[in-house]
């Protein structure tokens, strides 16, 4: 999985979803694949924001 979630930022080669189907089926591949994707959009909109999202809100201080 860190393999796929690597390489999904740019090209997926064939090796990684071979491997993966060792380990998972279709319906886990495709719904790891749209996951990792959701974690990398949220961190590319936080670090366009410039929020940390390590730093407890203002509030919650």
């Amino acid at each position: 999985m860190l393999r796929l979630s690597k390489d999904l930022i740019s090209f997926l080669p064939n090796a990684v979803f071979t491997t993966l189907r060792d380990h998972f089926n279709e319906k886990q591949i495709v719904e790891l694949t749209v996951l990792i994707g959701t974690y990398n959009m949220h961190t590319r909109v936080l670090q366009a924001l410039e929020i940390d999202a390590e730093t407890p809100a203002e509030s919650a201080r």
